[in-house]
Formats: structure tokens, C-alpha cells, sequence
């Protein structure tokens, strides 16, 4: 029996639907980038109108809440500056209080650093101009707060200083009323400023609205271009199977397309990369911590410390002071004890004051006649935990650069307490040489990541213990050093309260 030869099935349909189809089917694309193409093309629209009008939001949010810091500023200013300016005159006049040990000068000053900051924060020249205007005034005050010192000075009779003080009252009072009319003024802008925000409010709805329209159109066509990108191969492949019922399987001829598995595992490969890439991060973090925890391990248990506290051990057991041997002994005992932990990071809050005051008792037994030390910790936080070696570094510090620099020697103090119900606080305080402020900058620079001067004595033990606990506990926590010349110097250290 003879075969008749069929023609093909839905070839022709098939080629006058892809002739007639949009450019956007044309690109050859998988449906994956299509997916991606449309989501990005929405994004990017409905991302850019957010994006402006978000920036747009918070240049308002700026600009409003700088009017209103201004106005409330001068609002508290007016009031206060007058009452306490004329109250503090007024004590002068009556003999109340001293003129060298009066205020005046500093109510002046504190008017003329808070107006200056406001010129500062404005951005209306009007605003500058009235905040000009009570500058001068201040300083005029000023010259009559001088004449009135004049007047004190040479014992003038009581009718001018009269006089003067009510001109200087009189001063006081137009300050209150420049100050007023500039609040006035900053009321008024943030008026004009809110109904110039409705308005562009109205304009941003408009934009959103018509923008979301756009996007809602490209969607649909994009959902119909996509649909029938899927659909249209398996329609052809359904043509190609009714053929194959008629012919062989050589009529099963498809149209080359993307490979999806090819592009899953560049993905897959890039996430692999960034999995590589956070590893060898955390291993690199790690490997700090270690070095880290060995440098101040290593400067705990030297050999300096060490062999100096035998000596001190054979020197009053050789003068036959039994009792003294011991208690040194046992506060050895107890330092490298609690230095060693098992080799734990975390221990209570009171086996790290424990672990400090060991350190201190054999050091006073080495230098009694110029150490003192004091320990006040709250019993509150005594079972929290803490990262081990933090207050010992800090301790050994205070003696060696503090106390032992100061000529008849000195105490140290170490605090513990809770500020809040989530934090303790740390503070080791000396009475030592202290530190200039040019030298206490440069080590709270080295903390920070910066070079360490090389005449800087303790600076290395503080940036250890400083990078160990940003390490363990967050960038946000760290050492805060405090220090004045021949007054001492204080370590604060603030770290988050876990409960063992």
C-alpha cells in the first residue's frame, strides 16, 4: 500500500505568527532573561520614582526638622538667657555676688555660641540677618556688663550703677524680642514650607499614579510576551509530534535555544565563589582573634613578671617573713590559674576582678611603698561574663605607666558596675603622671587602627585588648581613655551583660 506524503503540519502558522510577533521575541532570549528583563525594567521604574521621592522625603524631613530645631532653640533661649542674665546682675548690684565670680560672661558667651550655631543651620539669609542683629546686641551688652564692672571697681555711688543696670536690662530685653521675632520668623517659614511640601506632594501622587500605570501596561504585555514565548516552542513540538504519527522521527527537527542548565551553573559558580570568599574572610578574622589572644597571653604571662615576683618570693623567705611568702604565693597561684581557665574565653565578671586583684597584691608586695589599689565592684554583676584578660592589661598599665611615673607613687582603682540592664561598665582609674593631650591623641588614634608612636610606653597591651573585644563583641564596644597631665588617666571599658 502506497504512502501519500502529508505536508507539514503548522509550520506555516507557526512562521506567520514569529514574523508578525514583537521585537521583544525576536532577540533570541531564554525565558529565564525574559523573566529577569521585565522584573528588572519594573523594578528599576517603580525603584526610581521610590528612590526620588524618598530622597525628595527626607530633604523635606532635613529641612523642616532644622526650622524646627531652630525655633524651639530660640523659643528656650529668649526665656532663659534673660531670666538668668538679669537675675545674675542683679546679684552684682546688690553685692550678692562678686563680679569676678558672677556668670555674666558666660551667659554672653553661651548666647553667642548657641546664635552662631543657628546661623550656621539656616539657610535663609533673612533668618541671618536677625540672628546678626542680636550678635550685636550681645556684644553691646557685653560693653555695659564691662562698664559695669568699671562702675563696681571704683566704688561708684549706687544711682549710676542704677543706671547701668537698667540699660543692661533694657539690653536683656531687646535680646528677648530679637530672639522672639526670629522664632516668629522660623514659624512662618515652616508654614510656607509645609504648604510647598502639600504641594509637591500632590505633584509626586500625580507622577506615582501615571508611573504605576506605565508599569501595570508593561506587565501585561510583558506576561503575554513571556506566556507566549512558552507557548509558542510547545506548540511547534506539538506539531512536530502529530507529524511524527505520519513520518519518521527525522521530521522532529526543533530550533536551537538557550541552555538553562548552563546558566544555573554560572550561577551556581559565582555563588560558590561568594560562599569562598566569606570563608576565607571568617578564617582571616580568626586568624587576627588568635593573634590577637596570643600577644596579650604572651604579655600576661612574661618572664620580666615572672621572675621577678621568685625574686621577690626567695627575698622574704630568706628574711624569714613565712606569712608574706604565702599570701604571695597563693596570689600567684590564683593569677595564672584564672590566666590559664582551661582554656576558656569567657569567664565570670568575679574570676576577672579575682584575676586583677592577684596581679595587684603581688605587685604591692613588690612595691609597697608606692602602690595603693582599691576594688569596687558591683555584686550585681558578679556572675555575668566577660571576656577573659580585659581588666588585668588594663591594671598592668596604670601601674607601669601611671602610678611608677609619678614621683611618691599613687593608687588605682578598679570599678565595676551596670549601667543599664543590657551593659556593665569597666573602669580602671590611677592617680598617676597622666598623659599631655598631643600623647593621649596619638594613642586614641593607634586604637583605632593607627600607627603607634614608638615612645608610646603601654600603647601596644591597650590596642590588644581593644581589637579583642571589638573581635568578640561588635565594632561598637572598645576602650575609652580619659588622661590629664600630673591628674591620672581613666580606662573605660563598656561591654554587654551575659548572665553565666
Amino acid at each position: 500500500m502506497s504512502t501519500i506524503p502529508l505536508p507539514p503540519i503548522g509550520r506555516a502558522p507557526i512562521q506567520v505568527q514569529r514574523t508578525a510577533r514583537a521585537p521583544f521575541l525576536r532577540i533570541r532570549f531564554s525565558i529565564r532573561d525574559k523573566i529577569l528583563v521585565s522584573f528588572l525594567v519594573v523594578v528599576v521604574l517603580i525603584g526610581a520614582v521610590a528612590g526620588l521621592f524618598m530622597l525628595r522625603a527626607l530633604q523635606y524631613n532635613r529641612e523642616y526638622a532644622a526650622m524646627l530645631t531652630s525655633a524651639t532653640t530660640a523659643n528656650q533661649l529668649r526665656g532663659d538667657f534673660r531670666t538668668d542674665f538679669d537675675m545674675a546682675v542683679w546679684n552684682i548690684v546688690a553685692g550678692k555676688t562678686a563680679f569676678t565670680e558672677s556668670n555674666q560672661a558666660a551667659l554672653i558667651t553661651g548666647l553667642e555660641s548657641t546664635v552662631r550655631q543657628l546661623m550656621d543651620a539656616t539657610d535663609s539669609h533673612r533668618g541671618r540677618v536677625k540672628l546678626d542683629v542680636v550678635l550685636r546686641t550681645s556684644e553691646t551688652l557685653r560693653k555695659q556688663v564691662e562698664k559695669l564692672g568699671v562702675q563696681i571697681d571704683n566704688n561708684a555711688l549706687v544711682s549710676e550703677t542704677e543706671v547701668t543696670l537698667n540699660d543692661i536690662r533694657g539690653i536683656t530685653a531687646l535680646v528677648q524680642d530679637l530672639l522672639n521675632d526670629y522664632m516668629i520668623f522660623e514659624v512662618a517659614r515652616m508654614g510656607q514650607r509645609g504648604q510647598g511640601i502639600e504641594r509637591d506632594f500632590v505633584l509626586w501622587a500625580i507622577a506615582i499614579v501615571f508611573m504605576l500605570i506605565i508599569v501595570i501596561i508593561f506587565s501585561i504585555l510583558a506576561a503575554w510576551n513571556i506566556s507566549e514565548g512558552i507557548y509558542l516552542p510547545i506548540k511547534r513540538l506539538h506539531d512536530a509530534a502529530t507529524q511524527i504519527t505520519q513520518r519518521d522521527v527525522a521530521t522532529l527537527v526543533g530550533e536551537p535555544n538557550a541552555d538553562e542548565l548552563t546558566e544555573l551553573g554560572v550561577s551556581f559558580n559565582l555563588m560558590v565563589g561568594q560562599i569562598r570568599d566569606l570563608l576565607d574572610s571568617k578564617v582571616y578574622e580568626q586568624e587576627r582573634l588568635k593573634k590577637a589572644e596570643f600577644k596579650v597571653l604572651q604579655a600576661q604571662i612574661n618572664p620580666h613578671f615572672l621572675y621577678n615576683t621568685l625574686d621577690t618570693i626567695i627575698w622574704k623567705a630568706e628574711a624569714g617573713k613565712k606569712d608574706e611568702v604565702i599570701a604571695l604565693v597563693q596570689s600567684l597561684s590564683r593569677f595564672f590559674r584564672i590566666s590559664l581557665s582551661k582554656g576558656q574565653d569567657w569567664i565570670s565578671v568575679a574570676d576577672e576582678v579575682e584575676h586583677a586583684c592577684s596581679y595587684l597584691a603581688v605587685q604591692q608586695m613588690r612595691y609597697r611603698d608606692i602602690l595603693h589599689y582599691k576594688v569596687e565592684i558591683d555584686p550585681a554583676i558578679a556572675d555575668a561574663t566577660t571576656l577573659k584578660l580585659t581588666l588585668q592589661p588594663l591594671v598592668e598599665n596604670a601601674l607601669y605607666h601611671g602610678v611608677k611615673s609619678k614621683r611618691g607613687g599613687g593608687t588605682i582603682i578598679v570599678r565595676g558596675s551596670a549601667p543599664d540592664s543590657a551593659h556593665i561598665l569597666f573602669e580602671v582609674l590611677d592617680d598617676g603622671a597622666g598623659m599631655p593631650p598631643e600623647r593621649l591623641a596619638q594613642v586614641r588614634a593607634a586604637l583605632e587602627g593607627g600607627e603607634m608612636p614608638a615612645d608610646v610606653e603601654g600603647g601596644v597591651g591597650l590596642r590588644n585588648v581593644h581589637e579583642r573585644i571589638r573581635l568578640y563583641y561588635g565594632a561598637e564596644y572598645g576602650l575609652q581613655i580619659h588622661s590629664r597631665p600630673g591628674q591620672g588617666t581613666t580606662v573605660r571599658v563598656v561591654i554587654p551583660r551575659n548572665e553565666g
